[in-house]
């Protein structure tokens, strides 16, 4: 159903303003437009009342008996035709009162009411006359067509008093063409209309604008949100956005305050845990190595040398789920400072020779490799973290007589350091699953639980660069090892 699609707000706003503006302007003109029409024809009108009264005080009674209209010349002059606008008038005697008659032509004319016909003083004898001829003073305005000419005629009526006249009427029609003012209210309203929708132009422009600036603060904390970190639990600024938007704001952080606590509390249980194993683990291991050292049987020296071997292995998982936990919680900009980490990588390199020395393995150090500082910005204890990950799993995969290899060299604004190694490798399409948590690839057997790559991808990200997997070395099977480059973003000298 329409109503059960989600709306967005700027077209429910628009589709509620908008038409509801242009009601009101339509309105507003139609409103405008019947005013229009009333004061013209109101000022038009009185200007017709103006020659019908001058034409009825006119008109004078001869010595025979007979009337004439004696028009001064200011009353002839009103009722001469202008360009576009004909001047017609009528002036008669009637009988009182004078009652409407239709012809058989369909014209009005006045009925004499005693018994002497209507006399015919001026003008045009054949003007139509109203439906209801005035009685008093009050004019009577009409309109009518006169000869194929639409008209807007006044009647005025008024009664004689000249001897022998008693009862008797004078009546005075005056009609105008219509075109004039058809044209004047024609002309007037193209200029309103025309600024009208100058003005629903503008209205609906000032509305989109409106809509849009008013939302912008909804975009901005839309693309805030999306640009933060998938760590970043920090509170938004409820001061950036309307006051309306507030409590959406402070709703939002209630419910991330909340996230971040459980992720602190599930955080600080792992840590816990990890100090707490360590201390058993330790004093465990201890013990072994005591046990070891007094005679026994050969099964029992190879039972307490498989302990201390899972021993030593689950120290080295409660260390990277301890590591694993500072990382996940763990924020650069609260330590940052410039580190060289050409220097730092051949520093965790010669740290790991032992190691791989024991599992009679070539750990080098690249001489191709720059020996010039490379600066970056960051935690030196998170990338030494990742980059002690990242060999020590190398040496974990790598069989024995196998090579590890460490590099360090930049690239356009990034440094680079590159460990490769002559390992079994890992198919290209498991490369990205093997940063999950205690995923390995390929399915392969070693002595790592899985944490390695994903410790050191939490630590890389957290210093703003990143790692990536491709092929290293060739192994000795033949295929290719795995050479794990980690980008680190460049910082400028001084």
């Amino acid at each position: 159903m329409w109503f059960s699609r989600r709306l967005r707000l700027k077209t429910t706003l628009l589709s509620l303003l908008v038409p509801s503006v242009l009601a009101l302007l339509i309105f507003d003109s139609w409103s405008d437009y019947e005013t229009l029409h009333r004061t013209t024809d109101s000022a038009y009108d009185r200007a017709l009342l103006g020659p019908a009264l001058a034409l009825s005080n006119s008109v004078r009674q001869r010595a025979d008996g007979s009337f004439v209209l004696d028009a001064p010349q200011l009353a002839l002059a009103m009722l001469e035709s202008a360009p576009g606008q004909r001047i017609y008038f009528r002036v008669t005697m009637l009988g009182h009162p004078p009652q409407p008659q239709v012809l058989p032509d369909g014209e009005v004319v006045a009925a004499h009411a005693d018994g002497r016909p209507p006399v015919e003083v001026a003008g045009m004898r054949d003007l139509p006359g109203p439906a209801a001829w005035p009685v008093g003073i009050e004019p009577v305005f009409y309109s009518s067509i006169y000869r194929g000419d639409p008209v807007r005629v006044v009647a005025i009526s008024r009664p004689l008093d000249y001897p022998g006249e008693g009862g008797r009427h004078l009546t005075v029609q005056v009609a105008e063409s219509t075109s004039g003012r058809s044209q004047l209210q024609s002309d007037a309203w193209n200029n309103k209309l025309s600024r009208n929708l100058v003005i629903i132009i503008v209205m609906v422009a000032l509305l989109l604008i409106g809509v849009y600036w008013t939302l912008l603060p909804l975009a901005r904390l839309r693309a805030e949100v999306r640009t933060r970190a998938a760590d970043d639990l920090n509170p938004l600024d409820p001061n950036k956005v309307p006051h309306e938007i507030v409590p959406l704001v402070q709703a939002v952080n209630h419910h991330v305050q909340r996230l971040r606590d459980v992720l602190d509390a599930q955080s600080q249980f792992l840590v816990d845990a990890s100090h707490q194993l360590r201390t058993p683990l330790a004093i465990m291991r201890t013990q072994v190595e005591y046990a070891l050292r007094e005679p026994g049987t050969p099964r029992t020296r190879s039972s307490l040398q498989a302990i201390l071997s899972q021993l030593e292995r689950s120290g080295r998982l409660t260390a990277q789920l301890l590591s694993l936990a500072h990382a996940s919680h763990a924020r650069l900009e609260t330590a940052a400072q410039r580190i060289d980490v050409r220097k730092l990588a051949h520093e965790i390199t010669l740290d790991h020779l032992p190691l791989a020395h024991a599992r009679r393995q070539d750990l080098g150090w690249d001489d191709a490799s720059t020996h010039e500082s490379l600066w970056v910005m960051g935690l030196e204890t998170a990338l030494l973290e990742a980059l002690s990950n990242v060999i020590h799993n190398a040496i974990c995969y790598t069989p024995c007589e196998g090579r590890i290899t460490v590099s360090v060299h930049a690239a356009g604004h990034e440094a680079v350091i590159n460990v490769r190694d002559t390992g079994p490798g890992i198919e290209p399409a498991l490369r990205g699953k093997v940063f999950e948590r205690f995923r390995r690839g390929n399915g392969q057997a070693g002595e790592g639980a899985g944490l390695g790559l994903a410790i050191a991808r939490e630590f890389v990200i957290l210093n703003g660069g990143r790692i990536e997997l491709w092929d290293g070395d060739r192994n000795s099977q033949g295929g290719k090892g795995l050479s794990v480059c980690l980008y680190l973003p460049l910082v400028r000298e001084g």
